[in-house]
């Protein structure tokens, strides 16, 4: 149905919002337009395609970007979109279980993300959003999650706020949307006081469609920043990378377990939930917190059939010479490889030892001496965006959490994550764009001289986790001081409980990871085990619908032949070390051999 178009008093009332908001430049070309100057106000989503008036649903462009936008759009284009919509509504006719939303035309909008059709999985989510049903989705990264929250929450009348764990994720995402015109906008403490009072402007406004903010926002904001928030009410509550929730939670940040508080600040708005790790133990734990016992949950099998598993067992002190051996094959010049080390002391070390080796490779750490600008500019130069272009990077755990980079070829591990959601999330960085990638980690003998010698890979990680605790409990205690002058016997000994709990769940989850890398089995198979219950009891990405009457199952395939793509056939060329060995035991009849990792690296590289 065409929208209603503005009258001119009602465009000389948006113009100015949009324009503040655009700070009176082009979103494309970057040129001045001036407040009174020739700036065009353009529509990201056409009005007769679903589109609205509001300031979210338009931006501000010069006299040349805009007319580049307005080219005749083709008969065949429109033809296309006027039959789907045609299918659509038929489909909603045959949809006996209200199973369909009513607004349905996804062209306009998929164009809005250079996109044709969606992803296998996809439009089960979406169409759960546009219901208002709250649910949580796991899936591996890679797999285009950020969709499933950003085309509903156009599609909207009013904005939705999006709860991110890190202030270089926010920036990085708000960046990407507005590259692909979607008014966005994000709030932290580094900010200086004026942008803040644009941000709440925009929303009071309006004026953008997706709010990203830290769970800590609602809770540390001065009074009036709180009066502002808790005016807010948004289409959904989005929660990115959802396994922060229960892993940061119960530790070093509390607020992520007080998002149902938050919720219901907003007024309870549907909450959309996405991981790319959580167990079904951890799913229901997520969503408890968030205080959607109702919520649904899809979840797909987190196997990454194109990352090849290698498990190499190497003390401390000769991982430096593996890392160099790796890095000089020739299938691996010239691509992108990733470096996870546990603390900045190892990742200094590591990069010392290459440099006397000749080769400099970048490290990315969150310390103070690396600047939040220094951080910024690896990553735009490990993307490409910054010259001189980077390939290969040193990184701690900070670096990576929901960047987009697809092009990952191989991703090492100086040592064992400390879980196993932790390690899915980090070696998921390789291979986002489907093709051959590689994940090594390193595991086995002691720490050696260069690192105190009780510190080897499970201590470590076992020393970093009661120091995280540690701070953690203390930080609460300062919290109940604050409020409350003193510290009662029962809240002392109910930190005390909650801090051996927390710490046992912690060494349980390093142990759990650590039998699966030692073990003489298939390392694929014991990583996906951690999920297989979750996916095998309830709704997946792919058949999470089940309609009763058939005429709505017919609805659902006419939808789904609409607007979802074919998945791409991958066929897996490598498990992991422990089933290369079974493969060749068979075609051979060895029995006491092992396999040339680096032969086998190069050659899947190679080929790729």
């Amino acid at each position: 149905m065409r929208r209603k178009r503005l009258s001119k008093a009602e465009w000389q009332k948006i113009r100015p919002i949009v324009l503040a908001r655009d700070k009176y430049r082009c979103v494309e070309c970057k040129a001045d337009i001036g407040a009174a100057g020739a700036a065009h106000i353009h529509h990201v989503v056409p009005l007769a395609s679903g589109g609205n008036n509001a300031a979210a649903n338009l931006v501000s462009l010069c006299i040349l970007c805009h007319a580049a936008h307005h080219p005749n759009q083709g008969m065949s284009w429109n033809l296309r979109c006027f039959f789907k919509a045609q299918c659509y509504n038929l489909a909603r006719l045959c949809d006996r279980e209200g199973l369909l939303p009513e607004q349905g035309n996804f062209d306009s909008f998929l164009r809005v993300f250079g996109k044709e059709k969606f992803r296998a999985g996809q439009l089960p989510l979406i169409l759960a959003a546009l219901k208002k049903q709250s649910f949580l989705f796991v899936s591996p990264t890679g797999s285009g999650k950020s969709l499933c929250f950003q085309l509903p929450a156009l599609m909207q009348p009013y904005f939705s706020v999006v709860i991110c764990p890190l202030k270089a994720l926010m920036a990085e995402q708000v960046s990407e949307l507005w590259r692909q015109k979607i008014a966005a906008s994000f709030i932290n403490s580094d900010l200086p006081r004026a942008t803040r009072r644009e941000f709440y402007r925009d929303l009071r406004d309006n004026a953008v469609k997706l709010a990203y903010m830290t769970p800590e926002r609602f809770f540390t904001a001065n009074e009036a920043e709180q009066q502002a928030l808790a005016r807010l009410r948004p289409a959904f509550l989005i929660i990115d990378e959802a396994h922060c929730v229960d892993r940061w939670g119960t530790a070093f940040r509390p607020e992520y377990a007080r998002l149902a508080e938050v919720r219901a600040l907003l007024g309870n708005p549907p909450v959309l939930a996405f991981t790319a790790t959580a167990g079904k133990e951890m799913q229901s734990r997520i969503m408890r917190s968030l205080g959607c016992d109702k919520a649904r949950y899809f979840v797909r099998d987190v196997d990454r059939p194109n990352i090849a598993l290698f498990r190499i067992k190497a003390a401390a002190a000769e991982r430096s010479a593996e890392i160099l051996r790796l890095l000089r094959l020739p299938a691996i010049g010239g691509k992108k490889l990733m470096i996870f080390v546990p603390t900045v002391k190892i990742g200094q070390m590591l990069r010392e030892d290459l440099k006397k080796d000749g080769v400099d490779v970048p490290f990315y750490h969150a310390r103070a001496e690396n600047s939040a600008f220094e951080r910024q500019e690896i990553v735009k130069r490990f993307k490409g965006e910054s010259k001189p272009e980077i390939n290969w990077l040193i990184c701690t755990k900070a670096f990576g959490m929901g960047l987009d980079i697809a092009n990952v070829r191989m991703v090492i591990h100086w040592q064992q994550s400390a879980s196993v959601e932790d390690y899915l999330q980090e070696y998921g960085r390789a291979g986002r764009d489907g093709r051959q990638a590689v994940a090594i980690v390193f595991y086995g003998g002691e720490a050696g001289t260069r690192i105190q010698a009780h510190h080897d890979d499970i201590k470590l990680l076992e020393f970093m986790a009661d120091r995280t605790v540690e701070n953690a409990v203390r930080e609460r205690g300062r919290k109940i001081m604050e409020k409350n002058k003193e510290i009662t016997e029962w809240e002392a000994a109910e930190l005390d409980d909650d801090k051996e709990n927390i710490r046992q769940t912690e060494y349980e989850n390093i142990a759990a990871l650590h039998g699966m890398i030692t073990a003489n089995a298939c390392f694929r198979r014991a990583l996906s085990a951690c999920f297989e219950q979750a996916y095998g009891e309830q709704d997946t990405a792919r058949a999470a619908v089940k309609p009763k009457f058939w005429l709505s199952r017919l609805a659902l395939w006419i939808v789904a032949k609409l607007y979802v793509a074919e998945p791409p056939v991958f066929k897996r060329r490598f498990c992991c070390d422990y089933c290369e060995k079974v493969k060749i035991r068979a075609q051979t009849g060895l029995i006491d051999f092992s396999i040339n990792t680096v032969d086998s690296i190069e050659k899947l590289l190679h080929d790729e």
